[in-house]
């Protein structure tokens, strides 16, 4: 029986591995330029050394799915490794702490989107704090939305502020508009850009749909002119699009 416990919890801890994974190689897609050049299998040693930095110890990542698989967040384990030497180890504790959903988590993770100095890993703090919905996130992200110069970071900010909007009571109407109108102002400002940056602009626009800002129609409209298919078709999904009567178009 001892061996099967063993035998089912090692097959539970690759499972929960994998998924993370994936959940981490999606943070970092979105945020991926479209002409980034594959790694060579004959990388010189030190891209060899740079990638083996990215990994997280086995038994670090054993710990860390340990506690995400129970829900458990707990500031002296977990969020110790929130503030590791290895970006890696720092990067996949914040997904974690987003996954367990416990407000506790959400100070040092908005102190890791200020100021931790891997631009991934404050990525993946501030798609943690979208995860976690509390309000009391939100102002390291319109922090972050204002002062950022990284379009990836700001892209997923303004993901985890749509996020964030969308879970808030009636009763916290005013702080939704506030939150909908900094999405609606950032994407606005991307749109006027030479080269929008596309994780922006899609996420972006995905925010809109939840934060559901005053005047968010018309900042939509702006994308149904996109070069890029698929910002097209996102703009022309949104329920929040402008109809004719509103553009002064004839029905």
């Amino acid at each position: 029986h001892e061996e099967a416990r063993r035998s089912s919890s090692a097959v539970t801890l690759l499972a929960s591995s994998a998924l993370a994974a994936c959940a981490l190689a999606l943070v970092a897609t979105c945020s991926r330029p479209a002409d980034a050049k594959p790694v060579q299998a004959n990388a010189p040693k030190k891209a060899q050394a740079a990638a083996a930095a990215q990994r997280v110890p086995e038994e670090t990542l054993l710990r860390i799915i340990e506690a995400e698989d129970e829900r458990r967040w707990d500031a002296t384990d977990l969020g110790k490794l929130l503030t590791d030497a290895s970006a890696a180890v720092r990067r996949r504790a914040a997904l974690a702490a987003g996954r367990i959903g416990d407000e506790g988590a959400v100070a040092p993770l908005a102190s890791m989107l200020r100021g931790d100095r891997d631009e991934r890993v404050r990525e993946t703090a501030a798609f943690a704090l979208g995860e976690i919905e509390a309000e009391s996130g939100a102002d390291s992200l319109l922090e972050t939305l204002r002062l950022s110069k990284s379009p990836e970071v700001r892209a997923r900010v303004a993901e985890a502020l749509g996020k964030i909007a969308a879970a808030l009571p009636d009763a916290r109407q005013d702080s939704k508009k506030r939150i909908g109108a900094a999405i609606n102002d950032a994407l606005v400002a991307e749109g006027r850009q030479p080269r929008p940056n596309r994780a922006l602009v899609l996420l972006g626009l995905t925010a809109m749909l939840r934060a559901k800002p005053e005047g968010g129609a018309h900042t939509i409209a702006v994308f149904l002119n996109s070069p890029d298919a698929r910002v097209r078709e996102d703009a022309a999904n949104s329920p929040a699009r402008p109809r004719a009567k509103e553009t002064g178009r004839a029905s």
